[in-house]
This record gives C-alpha cells, sequence and structure tokens, in this order.
C-alpha cells in the first residue's frame, strides 16, 4: 500500500518534475535554454494547413515549433497545434517520471493533469515572450511600410513635377497637362494608395514583390509604373532601385477619403453613387496619354 506523500516531498516532486519537463522542452526546440525558444521561427502556414486535414501530421519532439499566427495571445494559447504539441510534451515527461519512478520506487509520481498543467504554463510563458516579439515585429514592420509608402508618393510627385516643367519650357501643352494628371493622381491617392512590397527571389536573384492595391483602378498600376522608370535628374537621391515584380496578390488597406469614385476599382465604387460615363471616358483618355 502506497505511503502518503508529505508537503515536502510533494515539493521535491515537482521541482524534479519542472527540470524534467524543462529539459524535454529545451532538446526538443534543440534551444541552447527556454530563453531562446520564443525567438526561433515559427511552424509555416503551410505546415500548419496540413495539421487542419491530417491531425496525425501534428507536431513531433524533433525539431519543434511553435504556432505564433493567432491575433493575440489568448488565441495563439488555444491554437490546436501548440494544444497538441503541450500534450506530446506532458505524455512523454510523464512516461519518464513514471519508468524512474518503477525503477527507484523512490517518489509519488505526479497526476496526468499535473504534468499538463506544468508543461503549460512553461509553454505559455514562451508564447507571452513570443508575442512579445511579434508585436515589436509587426509595429517595425508596419512604420517600415508606411516610409516605403511615403518614400514612393514622394518620389512621384518629384518626377512628376520635373516632367511637367520641362514640357512647359518645352512648349509641350499636352505633355504639361499629362504630368498635371499624374502629380494629381498621386497626391489625392497619397500614402495609402501607393503599393506596398515584399521580400522574394525570382531565379536565384532577389527581387521585390509589388502587390496591388485593391481599391485603385488597375489601370494605375499601369501608369506609376511608367512613372517609376523615369530617370531624374534633378531632385532625385541617385537611389538605386531593386527590381520590382508585380504580382497579383491584394494588400488590404482602408479607404481614404476623399478620393475621386472614378479613381476606385469597381468593387468600391457606390452603386448609389454612379460615374458619369463622360467621367469615365476622360480618365480613360488621361490614362492613356
Amino acid at each position: 500500500m502506497p505511503r502518503n506523500t508529505t508537503p515536502g516531498e510533494k515539493h521535491s516532486t515537482k521541482k524534479v518534475a519542472g527540470d524534467l519537463v524543462r529539459e524535454i522542452i529545451r532538446k526538443s526546440f534543440a534551444a541552447t535554454s527556454l530563453e531562446h525558444i520564443s525567438e526561433l521561427e515559427p511552424v509555416s502556414a503551410d505546415t500548419l494547413h496540413h495539421f487542419r486535414t491530417c491531425p496525425e501530421q501534428g507536431p513531433t519532439l524533433s525539431n519543434a515549433k511553435l504556432d505564433t499566427s493567432g491575433k493575440n495571445l489568448s488565441e495563439i494559447k488555444q491554437s490546436p497545434w501548440n494544444q497538441a504539441l503541450i500534450y506530446r510534451i506532458a505524455r512523454q515527461a510523464e512516461s519518464v517520471a513514471q519508468n524512474t519512478h518503477s525503477r527507484s520506487g523512490s517518489k509519488e509520481p505526479l497526476q496526468q493533469s499535473e504534468w499538463d498543467k506544468l508543461v503549460a504554463d512553461k509553454i505559455y510563458r514562451i508564447l507571452r515572450k513570443a508575442c512579445s516579439h511579434k508585436r515589436t515585429d509587426d509595429t517595425y514592420l508596419a512604420k517600415h511600410s508606411r516610409s516605403l509608402r511615403d518614400w514612393k508618393m514622394t518620389r512621384r510627385q518629384t518626377i512628376a513635377t520635373i516632367e511637367q516643367q520641362d514640357c512647359k519650357d518645352n512648349g509641350d501643352i499636352e505633355g504639361y497637362e499629362c504630368w498635371g494628371f499624374i502629380l494629381y493622381a498621386v497626391t489625392v491617392f497619397g500614402i495609402d494608395g501607393m503599393s506596398d512590397e515584399e521580400d522574394d527571389e525570382e531565379n536565384g536573384e532577389k527581387v521585390k514583390s509589388v502587390l496591388d492595391v485593391g481599391f485603385r483602378r488597375p489601370e494605375f498600376r499601369t501608369l506609376f509604373r511608367s512613372v517609376d522608370i523615369r530617370h531624374v535628374a534633378k531632385g532625385q537621391g541617385g537611389r538605386k532601385l531593386q527590381r520590382r515584380v508585380e504580382v497579383s496578390k491584394m494588400v488590404e488597406r482602408q479607404l481614404p477619403r476623399n478620393i475621386p469614385c472614378v479613381f476606385l476599382s469597381p468593387g468600391f465604387q457606390s452603386s448609389s453613387n454612379a460615374i458619369p460615363q463622360e467621367a469615365i471616358i476622360q480618365l480613360e483618355a488621361d490614362l492613356a496619354r
């Protein structure tokens, strides 16, 4: 008949169990310490997709990864992937402890629920730290994205202004009006009407994938591309551009105010504010110049 476990022995058992869990977690992630796990690469979206369709393709205790794709810490904690990982680590720790207890008979093993909580507490602590890193990264990326779009807008305004002045100096009335329209369009769209970019690779070459802006008429993508390839002799800092590759991926962004309906893609045009046919004809003529 098993004897009652004293409080001191119970505390000692939990301490040994905690050390065991930490070691299993550390080895599962191939990390030097638990503090570094939050900085490791999370599980990929493709792997998560396979896991959702085939649950048996879940996390393993070899090269383990966490799912940090949730919107907040609560959602990340409840991720089926993370819960499955917690379960597997807990069962592994429980199995090791039971084998040790069977050989030595020295201490009363923890209950399954206690192992689950012990592992969950440690994984949640790691996830909390990873979530904090993610918020910092997201803030940096948002600032970087806005800075890039601001640079694009300013560059296009500079190009249009210089080209318009050259047309004026040369008596090119049509060119003057054309570049005036481009300058107006860039200014009206503003920072949020400029496209975002993502790092990518094509045939071994590092490129920038240029995302499309969902609310913008598709013709403006062609127009702004023609502006971007202009080499400006004055007013431009000589910044060398990495090759851009336009992709069909859309960036979802809130529609800025005061953009003429005729500038918007059909999906963003209000049915209660129908665009006169002559306005569309005039815009198409301006874009075709």
